[in-house]
């Protein structure tokens, strides 16, 4: 080779190497390239109790990403809110202290989201007592705490954290809970009875509210986890400003008394969500909550994962209600045709509509057909937002007639349906639609379109 090609493979190989300086995201301002790392599942929460070495975000590092360069690095170390979040066990060692003071002064006067793990360590391969200095450095900076979950086995467990009492005032979210050895009759533990801020609670199980001292008045979101009907009752009522209500595994107690639809409450926001994959009793009955409760202020309903349809707990519970209900999410509910139409035609204030992964049967021709305008008896009047998500029986025909006959109320509207192919004559009816005023996403087994 002669000295002028060598000369210009080496430069070749120099640029080569250093080609990714000229990449675009280098290129990007601190602030967005913050934003980025900020946002989900990017950032979660840093793992501090791993027996591993390494600090674990969700398969993704914080640290690793300070790792990548100089700027990158430059822009973690200058964001507070990347090092904020963690979750540590309290029976950790020496590295895990180390770790937790590293985020603590790296998170500068940031609020700080903390999963803490107060259950015994013997049974995670760690000490069996806690590992007070690292509750200590924790109860040195209440006043930074705004998100708080915590896991205990003991009630014992729980006065470990006296010191912190009337020094939560940032703290907006509580979630807690308990093993299943904890005692019936636990003592007081006020750690939470001065927390001007708070206003969300999740609870493993309504029993977990026994012995602690929340201010109930302030709550206004309440999510929980694994429980009864009855429990959720009785759970409700100790809330009267209750607005956004989640609920987890909910099933009916059949051994249980019938519940009353006593509770009148003002919450504005329902979720619902089951599990496929459970007992076949929680499964038939998880709607059974809606028996309990009236809402008359209802605007958003979530149900998901569902396998059957409760219709004795939910359309009374529509009738009695009768609640401005205006946004509708049904994903993995086991719910019929019949069974659809009847419940939209007790919600004709309807402007959300997402049906994902129903039953094949569940959305017809004849379903459709009334939410059409030329049907005659035209439901759902006031709806914006339609996405439909899933296998189902419903031609491509009566689906481009909702679209075509609602041109003019319709803003959002997404169609996932890849189990079928578009034919030439409703390809060129999906493409008239993409010069009209609204959001269209299309996917199909051959098509695939998005307007804005």
């Amino acid at each position: 080779m002669d000295p002028a090609s060598a000369e210009e493979q080496a430069f070749s190989g120099y640029i080569s190497e250093y080609s990714s300086l000229l990449a675009p995201i280098r290129r990007l301002p601190h602030d967005i390239l913050e934003m980025i790392f900020l946002q989900q599942p990017i950032h979660m929460y840093i793992s501090l109790s791993q027996l591993q070495p390494s600090l674990v975000v969700n398969e993704l590092n914080t640290h690793l990403l300070a790792s990548v360069s100089h700027h990158w690095r430059s822009t973690s170390l200058d964001c507070p809110r990347m090092w904020s979040a963690f979750e540590i066990n309290a029976y950790g060692g020496k590295s895990t202290l180390t770790r937790l003071r590293l985020c603590i002064e790296r998170s500068r006067e940031a609020t700080l989201t903390i999963l803490l793990n107060l259950s015994t360590g013997s049974t995670l391969g760690m000490e069996p007592t806690p590992n007070m200095d690292i509750l200590n450095e924790l109860m040195k900076i209440p006043k930074r705490w705004g998100l708080l979950s915590i896991a205990v086995q003991s009630w014992a467990q729980m006065e470990l954290l006296a010191p912190v009492r009337g020094h939560l005032h940032s703290l907006r979210h509580l979630q807690l809970s308990f093993g299943g050895g904890i005692s019936v009759q636990p003592p007081a533990v006020p750690l939470f009875e001065n927390t001007p801020r708070l206003y969300t609670l999740r609870l493993g199980s309504p029993r977990d509210l026994r012995g602690l001292s929340i201010p109930v008045h302030q709550i206004q979101r309440l999510s929980l986890y694994s429980s009864d009907v009855e429990a959720c009752s009785h759970t409700l009522s100790m809330f009267p400003n209750i607005r956004d209500l989640d609920i987890s595994k909910c099933g009916l107690n059949l051994a249980a008394p019938p519940v009353e639809p006593h509770l009148r409450t003002s919450i504005t926001r329902i979720t619902l969500a089951g599990t496929l994959a459970g007992i076949p009793q929680v499964e038939a009955n998880m709607m059974g909550v809606f028996r309990c409760v009236t809402t008359p202020n209802l605007g958003q309903l979530h149900i998901v994962r569902c396998a059957q349809w409760d219709t004795p707990s939910v359309m009374p519970f529509l009738t009695r209600s009768a609640a401005p209900l205006k946004e509708l999410v049904l994903a993995y509910v086991g719910i019929g045709a019949e069974e659809l139409l009847a419940f939209l035609r007790e919600t004709p204030k309807l402007e959300f509509l997402r049906l994902t992964r129903l039953p094949p049967d569940s959305i017809t021709d004849s379903l459709v057909d009334t939410l059409t305008p030329s049907s005659g008896k035209l439901l759902l009047v006031r709806l914006k937002h339609i996405e439909i998500v899933g296998v189902y029986s419903v031609s491509t025909d009566r689906l481009l007639r909702i679209l075509e006959n609602r041109v003019t109320s319709l803003v959002f509207v997404r169609l996932t349906l890849r189990d079928r192919q578009v034919s030439t004559a409703d390809r060129a009816r999906f493409t008239a639609l993409q010069a009209l005023p609204m959001f269209l996403r299309l996917e199909f087994l051959n098509e695939t379109r998005e307007v804005d």
